[in-house]
């Protein structure tokens, strides 16, 4: 039987770039259920009604997400799929939770955001999703830091998903 091919060009420019989908089987993506996942993993930082307001997914994401299956990955490199994204994102909150509680009220500190790459054991890559932000639906590369532990900033940060899979894995 011959494979689907995913229906998300940048998936289809990864794969061509040595990536590899964990599993063929692409279950159907319900954006609902995973911004309710979202929304109760960062309940115990903000109030119901903040993330309500201000949970903002980008659609080239949810469409990139939705053709990932489990993971894309090529040994190194690694996205994760719908449920790993809440599990990737938890770990964080869980690690660094403590540390937001005591910088909170800082300005400019990420706050609303998804992890949505990894790169080996030290870079991780989280894509702003918060309206309230100024910089809302902008990706940030993070080495050995994260935001929610002294961090404002990536060490680099891109405005598409696009420019940033262009910039880091030129496709």
């Amino acid at each position: 039987m011959e494979k689907e091919k995913p229906k998300n060009v940048l998936v289809q420019k990864l794969i061509s770039k040595g990536f590899y989908r964990s599993s063929e089987e692409v279950e159907a993506f319900n954006l609902e259920r995973f911004k309710e996942s979202i929304k109760d993993i960062f309940l115990p930082f903000f109030d119901e009604a903040y993330i309500k307001e201000n949970l903002s997914i980008p659609d080239e994401y949810v469409e990139f997400l939705s053709s990932i299956g489990a993971s894309l990955n090529n040994s190194w490199d690694y996205f994760p799929g719908e449920n790993a994204v809440i599990s990737d994102t938890e770990f964080w909150l869980d690690l660094y939770g403590e540390d937001f509680k005591e910088m909170e009220s800082t300005e400019n500190v990420l706050r609303l955001h998804i992890s949505i790459a990894s790169q080996g054991d030290k870079h991780v890559i989280l894509l702003n999703c918060d309206k309230s932000s100024k910089d809302v639906h902008t990706y940030y590369w993070f080495e050995d830091a994260h935001p929610w532990n002294g961090y404002s900033k990536g060490m680099s940060d891109w405005n598409s998903l696009e420019s940033f899979l262009k910039d880091d894995y030129k496709i």
